[in-house]
C-alpha cells in the first residue's frame, strides 16, 4: 500500500519503526552491561544518538558477539578480517603484511574470562565440562606472532597435537578446534576461517605461526586407531582435568617422506 505524510498510516508506521529502533537500543544496553569496558557510568552516558548497527553484535567494532573484547582488540580484529576479504583480489601478501604488524588470530583457551596483562578476546564455553564449579575454561583468542611467548601466562592453555616421525614424538601447537591438513617440513598446516573468508596457517614445531595461501593436499587425513606410544605420552600432558573429554586419532600425510603419520590430540566436546 502506498501513502504520503499527509495520511494518519503514515504515522503509525513511523510511529511503530521508532518504537522498534528503541527497542534494539534498550537491547544492546541490556546484553552489553556486563562488559568489562562499558561501566555504569558509560551506560548513563550513551544515548540513542551514540548507537552505531555494529553494536547490536557487540559495543566494540570488530569484536564478536557475545565475547569480552577490548576496544584495542577489536580494531585489530576488524583489521585482519579487511586484510583476509581483500587477500582475495589483491594477492596473500596483503594478509601476511597485517600478520607482520598485528599477529595472527589463535584460538586457545584461558581459564580467565578476562586479562589485565594481555588482550585476549574470550566467551564461555558451550562445552558443559568447561563449566564446572571453580573450574571454568573460556573460549579464546589471541592475535600472536611466537605460540610459546603465550605459555608464561597461567591462565592461557594452548591445545597441542602429539606426531610420531621415525619413531620420535614431536609436540605441536594447534588451534582450538582444528584439524591438521598435512605435514611438511617442521610444520602442520591448517585451513582457517573468519566470517566465510579461508586462508592457510601453518605451525611449527617451535611454535612459530604464520598464513599462506590455501595449500593442495595430495592426500587428505584418515581416521585411524591410537597408537600406543602416542598414547602414552597425551598421558603425561599436563592439561586441565575438565578441558578434553577424549582423544582424536588420525594419520596425516607427510609431503616430504611421501606417507602418512599417526597424530594424536584431545577434543573437548561436540556442541
Amino acid at each position: 500500500m502506498l501513502f504520503t505524510k499527509n495520511d494518519s498510516l503514515y504515522y503509525i508506521v513511523m510511529e511503530k519503526a521508532l518504537f522498534k529502533l528503541l527497542l534494539l537500543v534498550s537491547f544492546f544496553l541490556t546484553t552489553h552491561a556486563q562488559q568489562s569496558d562499558f561501566s555504569p557510568k558509560n551506560q548513563t552516558d550513551f544515548n540513542s544518538n551514540d548507537f552505531k548497527p555494529h553494536m547490536l553484535d557487540h559495543i566494540n567494532k570488530g569484536c564478536p558477539n557475545n565475547s569480552q573484547c577490548s576496544k584495542e582488540t577489536g580494531l585489530k580484529m576488524q583489521r585482519w578480517s579487511k586484510a583476509l576479504r581483500e587477500s582475495k583480489k589483491l594477492g596473500i601478501r596483503r594478509l601476511t603484511n597485517t600478520a607482520k604488524k598485528v599477529g595472527i588470530p589463535f584460538d586457545l583457551w584461558s581459564r580467565a574470562k578476562t586479562s589485565k596483562e594481555l588482550k585476549v578476546i574470550t566467551w564461555d564455553s558451550s562445552c558443559p565440562n568447561h563449566n564446572l564449579p571453580d573450574q571454568q575454561i573460556f573460549s579464546a583468542t589471541i592475535f600472536v606472532k611466537d605460540i610459546k611467548d603465550l605459555m608464561k601466562f597461567d591462565d592461557l592453555v594452548a591445545p597441542t597435537l602429539l606426531l610420531l616421525k621415525n619413531k620420535k614424538i614431536q609436540q605441536h601447537y594447534i588451534p582450538r578446534d582444528a584439524s591438521p591438513m598435512f605435514y611438511d617440513n617442521g610444520t602442520i598446516h591448517y585451513l582457517m576461517g573468519n566470517q566465510g573468508d579461508y586462508y592457510g596457517m601453518k605451525i611449527s614445531s617451535k611454535g612459530i605461526i604464520s598464513v599462506n595461501s590455501i595449500q593442495k593436499v595430495s592426500e587428505y587425513p584418515q581416521s585411524k586407531s591410537c597408537h600406543p606410544a602416542l598414547m602414552k605420552k597425551w598421558k603425561q600432558t599436563k592439561a586441565p582435568k575438565n578441558l578434553y573429554k577424549d582423544v582424536s586419532c588420525s594419520s596425516i600425510w607427510d609431503a616430504q617422506a611421501k606417507k602418512y603419520i599417526p597424530i594424536l590430540y584431545g577434543w573437548t566436546c561436540h556442541i
